[in-house]
């Protein structure tokens, strides 16, 4: 996972946090509950830094510290990044499935699993 190291100070300044003296022990725990949250959902987090990952990070630690004004606006932006990454290829450990076709001449297509099509994609068998 990216480190909670690497990702604190972009947290901070996300948050404005400009102190040298503020606790970040809250923002830790925010960092690692986003990243649980997104395996959660199927998202690999990777261990080198991915922006849109942390963008992600970013987002949930700003919806979850202190009581935000504008609470509703990030939990819906935070679901719709963890939905996008949960369905892309590089951030989930699922294989796409490709099918194999099999064309006899007929006017059909043959799929592996049994399923069968005409080539004019028109209607199913």
């Amino acid at each position: 996972m990216i480190s909670t190291e690497t990702m604190i100070p972009k947290v901070k300044e996300a948050l404005r946090i400009k102190t040298t003296t503020f606790d970040e022990g809250e923002l830790s725990d925010l960092i690692v509950a986003a990243q649980q949250d997104l395996g959660i959902a199927g998202v690999i987090v990777p261990y080198e830094y991915s922006a849109i990952v942390a963008r992600a990070i970013i987002t949930y630690c700003k919806m979850n510290f202190g009581l935000p004004e504008d609470y509703d606006r990030l939990k819906r932006s935070y679901d719709e990044q963890k939905a996008q990454l949960s369905m892309t290829t590089g951030f989930t450990d699922w294989e796409p499935w490709i099918p194999t076709i099999k064309d006899d001449q007929s006017g059909l297509l043959a799929f592996e699993d049994g399923a069968l099509a005409y080539k004019d994609g028109e209607s199913d068998v």
